[in-house]
């Protein structure tokens, strides 16, 4: 069964390049527009609480996209790694890659968890928060920094997931849905 699974792999090396990249990016931006949605009905809800609610939510979230940068960084990083070593069939420099970046993935969320408790304050202050949404913000960001270190290695280890052995099958359904 495993060893069905890997010669079922996408090649990336053959076929019109065009083509492929357009598989690769269709998962990508079906990403990026459930993030959007999610936003958007976050704001939805929250803004039944009010403007002050609403300012709060809208500040503590561009913190969000300072850690999607690190999330990216570590996630298609180690991924890339990863697909060449399991390319050479070097499956224990693959493992190595994994452990790695899973250790980065635990400092630098820890980091971000960390930064983001003891910076709440000034940040949200920095960018206007005054009154209700000043404290709002600060209780809605000192919560969302901690989700900081889960989502890291969330996205790391889907990252180096698609650069394995489900890489293909989730092209074959996206293919299949479209």
């Amino acid at each position: 069964m495993k060893n069905q699974r890997l010669t079922n792999r996408l090649d990336l090396t053959e076929g019109p390049i065009l083509k492929t990249l357009v598989k690769l990016a269709v998962p990508v931006t079906i990403s990026m527009v459930l993030f959007t949605v999610y936003l958007l009905v976050d704001i939805y809800f929250v803004g039944r609480l009010g403007p002050d609610a609403v300012a709060a939510l809208s500040i503590s979230s561009n913190a969000f996209f300072i850690h999607l940068g690190f999330s990216t960084v570590l996630g298609t990083g180690g991924m890339a790694l990863i697909a060449q070593a399991f390319g050479r069939k070097d499956y224990s420099q693959a493992a190595q890659v994994f452990k790695q970046s899973l250790l980065m993935a635990l400092v630098t969320g820890a980091f971000e968890a960390v930064t983001g408790l003891l910076i709440a304050p000034y940040y949200i202050e920095f960018f206007g928060g005054t009154g209700k949404s000043l404290e709002w913000g600060i209780q809605y960001f000192q919560i969302f920094s901690i989700s900081f270190l889960f989502m890291i290695f969330l996205y790391v280890i889907h990252s180096f997931n698609l650069a394995t052995v489900q890489a293909q099958s989730i092209l074959n359904e996206l293919q299949r849905l479209l």
